[in-house]
């Protein structure tokens, strides 16, 4: 149970990671889910190491709670990139269509 909760953890953590690195590398910012998933991560490696796996029923709860906010922003970030391909779609639509109707030079 400990090396499960350590690998969720780790799971959680470093997917944080990397999605709030990306989010302030592309100038987006980051979701408050990432945020979560990633303390949540890092809380699920620190229970681990204090012996919370010892505690059954704690255990599971910190896992599914980890494991729903790893979900949770998987799928906010999964809308956020589908609604900036929406929106780029749309202004390369815009674009197109006023230098199609742009007078000629």
């Amino acid at each position: 149970m400990g090396l499960l909760l350590l690998l969720i953890g780790v799971l959680a953590a470093g997917d944080g990671a990397l999605a709030l690195w990306r989010g302030r590398r592309s100038g987006r910012g980051s979701a408050t889910a990432v945020v979560v998933e990633t303390v949540a991560g890092a809380a699920a490696v620190a229970a681990s190491g204090v012996g919370l796996a010892r505690v059954r029923p704690l255990a599971w709860g910190v896992v599914a709670l980890v494991s729903a906010a790893v979900a949770v922003a998987l799928v906010v970030r999964l809308r956020r990139a589908l609604r900036d391909h929406d929106r780029r779609e749309a202004s390369e639509g815009a674009r197109l269509k006023r230098y199609l109707e742009s007078p000629p030079r």
